[in-house]
């Protein structure tokens, strides 16, 4: 005899409960007893939550009232024979159902199949999910770990980091290296490409840095970088071009891959300038493009300090053997760290040169004086097989670390620099010829520190002088709101002003012969009135105009963006902008030296 489903008790709770002893209710799954004192069913729908989640609370009804199958041939005929491993955690029930049987809950789940009252595991219940469609979506975020942090492509094949992916998402299927290297990286490419070329043919001017170079596997490789001008003034940098080089390193080969290189790119009529290092093959190679050159600061830099460097080279090698002696013995270099500590002196780590990157020198003489006492003390203690510098080569390693102070910090501003470089140029030229100015008048130095001041000063007013004569130079410190006329003497700053003025002229000349055209007898009368009109508004007064407007404004902080300060006055300035687009898009290095 049936017994009618609980009247007054709505709750879907009550789907898996048994009312009890009045004021309690009995799991129809564990048989464990809960408390409904006052009427709450909480404790019964945190017991699910907690004991049973894979059980769902809310089914779907047929009817009014919920009702349960009662009987096995009830249970195999109905929809739950049907559930698939696709969808295990959504319950489906016939579609004729009939009341819970006199006997309570607990007896209607004895009759139910062992398939079926078995304790249900975690896995049973857990979704298997279609693997994720090959889509573009799919591989987005593994791709940027090979393009932003370099991994390899065998990542995807290492167990562990399959298991820890599996973790986190067992539906997702992780790309092979082959469809990585075939598919993957191919399509990104193209679409980044795109994305690249969209920015540049919006852009009116493009500065070009080369490069080439020999790997450790003495494979050589040539690279082109595009530096340009974004809609909003934001300074762009983009690799257009790095690929393996066999051929010789000769003028002409250089020169024709740069040429097909802006060709692929359709820059070759927006290019206003290509900087690259000293080197006599690449000089020759730009030169045969028709395009100017501006020669790496960093680079002339290092040629300049090198050949200064030879006249203490002989003390610099006795540094270097001390240094590779602590390098080599571990016994030393932690006497070294031990003789630091007893005398109340930081820790420091001596610094190795590399032959060909003067700032190393530096770093490693500039060390090398800090550590004095300790590295003094320790070779006495330990009768070193090494030569000692002598009173007299510690004062020119003191003054020679000193003095290159100033071309190291140049360097480093100039190749940290994260806006504009090519302005500074001027600035930083100053400062080294004030400051080898002041050395050279010094007569206390010693012999060697002099012979070195008197080559560096050579060789930077033959490799830095010519700057100052360089109109991509000067128009780019005029037209940095940092510096203006700061950045020149008073005697040539009035020059490089009506340089400005002269590119003004050559841009409204060019304007007005692309816009004359042979008036017809239509037009003839209108475009005479127009011509009047026009003459009596001088566009070239204009400039001129705006030019003492800019230079007339206050100088910006060297600390601020001189880009963020041009894109806010642009319409103020629309002739003197179109110019900054061309000027402060140089950079005037390659790479950090």
């Amino acid at each position: 005899e049936n017994m009618p489903y609980y009247r007054g008790r709505t709750s879907e709770l009550w789907n898996h409960f048994e009312p009890v002893e009045g004021d309690k209710a009995k799991c129809g799954y564990c048989s464990i007893k809960l408390s409904t004192a006052g009427g709450s069913l909480n404790n019964l729908k945190r017991h699910l939550l907690a004991r049973h989640p894979t059980v769902t609370i809310n089914r779907n009804e047929s009817n009014q009232h919920r009702e349960l199958p009662h009987a096995e041939h009830d249970i195999q005929t109905s929809n739950i024979s049907t559930i698939s491993s696709s969808s295990p955690n959504v319950a489906q029930t016939s579609s004729v159902l009939t009341p819970i049987p006199s006997s309570g809950a607990s007896e209607y789940f004895q009759q139910l199949p062992n398939r079926l009252r078995a304790q249900t595991r975690m896995t049973d219940f857990v979704q298997q999910s279609r693997p994720i469609s090959c889509t573009w979506y799919k591989y987005k975020y593994i791709y940027c770990i090979f393009y932003f942090r370099y991994y390899p492509f065998a990542i995807v094949e290492d167990p562990e980091f399959k298991k820890f992916l599996n973790m986190l998402n067992p539906s997702y299927t992780l790309p092979s290296r082959k469809t990585i290297s075939n598919n993957i990286i191919p399509r990104l490419y193209e679409s980044f490409k795109n994305d690249v070329q969209r920015l540049i043919d919006q852009t009116i001017a493009v500065c070009l840095t080369t490069d080439c170079w020999t790997s450790n596997e003495n494979t050589s490789f040539m690279a082109t970088t595009a530096n340009f001008f974004d809609i909003d003034t934001q300074f762009k940098s983009f690799c257009l071009d790095c690929t393996e080089f066999d051929e010789r390193h000769t003028g002409d080969n250089i020169s024709e891959k740069l040429i097909t290189t802006m060709r692929n790119w359709n820059i070759s009529h927006k290019v206003t300038a290509i900087v690259s290092d000293n080197a006599a093959n690449v000089s020759s190679a730009i030169q045969k493009t028709g395009y100017r050159q501006v020669s790496c600061f960093a680079h002339t830099l290092n040629l300049a300090v090198q050949n200064g460097l030879k006249h203490i080279s002989p003390i610099t090698l006795k540094v270097k053997s001390i240094v590779e002696y602590f390098k080599r013995s571990h016994h030393a270099l932690a006497k070294l760290y031990a003789t630091q500590d007893q005398m109340n002196l930081p820790k420091l780590k001596l610094t190795q040169d590399v032959v060909t990157r003067w700032n190393s020198t530096f770093d490693m003489l500039q060390r090398f004086v800090k550590v004095k006492d300790a590295i003094n003390s320790t070779l006495a203690v330990l009768q070193a097989n090494v030569e000692m510098l002598s009173p007299e080569e510690w004062i020119v390693v003191e003054k020679a670390s000193v003095f290159l102070e100033i071309f190291y910090e140049v360097t480093k501003e100039i190749c940290g620099d994260q806006y504009v470089t090519l302005s500074s140029v001027l600035i930083f030229t100053g400062v080294i010829f004030e400051s080898m100015k002041m050395y050279e008048q010094d007569i206390s130095l010693p012999i060697e520190i002099h012979e070195m001041v008197s080559t560096l000063k050579q060789q930077t007013m033959t490799r830095l002088k010519p700057l100052e004569d360089n109109d991509l130079v000067t128009q780019a410190a005029l037209l940095d709101p940092r510096y203006k006329k700061l950045a020149f003497l008073n005697i040539i700053c009035s020059v490089q002003i009506e340089g400005v003025n002269n590119s003004h002229k050559e841009n409204l000349q060019q304007s007005d012969e692309s816009n004359s055209t042979r008036s017809s007898l239509l037009w003839k009368s209108f475009d005479e009135q127009y011509n009047k009109q026009k003459a009596s508004h001088n566009p070239q007064a204009a400039s001129i105009i705006e030019v003492d407007k800019y230079l007339n404004e206050p100088i910006l902080n060297r600390h601020e963006n001189p880009l963020t300060w041009w894109n806010s006055r642009k319409s103020q300035y629309p002739r003197l902008y179109n110019l900054v687009l061309k000027r402060l898009l140089h950079y005037c290095h390659i790479c950090s030296v």
